[in-house]
């Protein structure tokens, strides 16, 4: 079945389908070699093999921005948290199945946890990412400035040890070491509870092998 998109799509070569919230502004997206510029205008040889070892979704996918349909103006540039969570996200689905990622709300609060539990080192290679991605973003939107909405989100609020316990280093590491404000009366809280655990489980898994 062929995918029909809206005339005020513009595919580039690498693939990529950017969604352009009024049809009568024209913006291409970058094709292969301009990522490719792009990418060895900022990092060397070296650390490109190092952020290629390090990654499961190519390089491309995860500077490129996130398609999102309804989107009513440009996105955010992508930070180095965010770039993790996507590598995260797409290889759990592909080594466990989508039924491990289809709640968003768990793959996030469980991208946290690992993402604390990452070395200095480690987190680099994700903003090495973010900075790559930064400047596709500029290229993209070259006029854009960031604007917060005004309304006030309410965000359960996750409290992190300082430093990532022993445990998490032997990879044995428990979901009650980390303070998440669950209620315990609310059945949906213990089932994420449950599911979060899973997640933890599974990381640790593929981390392992």
């Amino acid at each position: 079945m062929t995918q029909k998109f809206p005339k005020n799509y513009i595919p580039p070569k690498q693939g990529h389908v950017l969604f352009i919230p009024d049809p009568n502004i024209e913006i291409y997206a970058p094709d292969t070699d301009t990522l490719e510029s792009i990418i060895t205008s900022t990092i060397t040889q070296d650390e490109r093999r190092q952020i290629d070892s390090t990654i499961f979704l190519p390089l491309y996918d995860l500077i490129m921005p996130t398609h999102k349909p309804r989107r009513k103006k440009a996105p955010r540039s992508q930070n180095s948290f965010v770039i993790f969570r996507k590598n995260f996200q797409a290889k759990i689905t592909h080594e466990k199945g989508p039924e491990y990622s289809a709640q968003l709300k768990i793959i996030s609060k469980h991208a946290k946890v690992i993402w604390h539990s990452l070395d200095i080192e480690k987190k680099s290679i994700y903003g090495k990412i973010a900075n790559i991605a930064n400047k596709v973003h500029k290229t993209i939107w070259p006029n854009y400035s960031y604007q917060p909405n005004r309304k006030d989100y309410q965000r359960t609020a996750i409290n992190f040890p300082t430093s990532p316990s022993n445990s998490f280093n032997s990879n044995e590491a428990k979901l009650s070491e980390y303070n998440i404000p669950l209620k315990a009366s609310s059945l949906k809280s213990v089932c994420n509870l449950l599911v979060l655990d899973m997640f933890m489980n599974v990381w640790l898994t593929l981390e392992a092998g």
